[in-house]
């Protein structure tokens, strides 16, 4: 059997107090004030051209357009 140590228990018990003092001292003090605060249903997009002032041969402004139109249409629908 190993002998016990009471000292070496003592110590990683402080270490791990130590420990999370710190963490705890860093989430609050560094992590959560520099936090964005937004709910995932309340973002909002950057508005994109729509497909009438997009250039000819310009597929992604026209699809980022459609995909603007498929949106605004489907959050229109959903709030009746």
């Amino acid at each position: 059997m190993l002998p016990f140590k009471p000292l070496q228990c003592v110590l990683s018990q402080r270490k791990c107090m130590f420990e999370l003092i710190q963490l705890i001292f860093c989430t609050e003090n560094i992590v959560v004030p520099n936090q964005q605060q937004y709910h995932w249903y309340h973002r909002k997009y950057r508005r994109v051209p729509t497909v009438d002032q997009c250039y000819e041969r310009d597929d992604l402004c026209i699809w980022e357009a459609d995909m603007q139109f498929t949106r605004d249409k489907y959050v229109a629908f959903n709030q009746s």
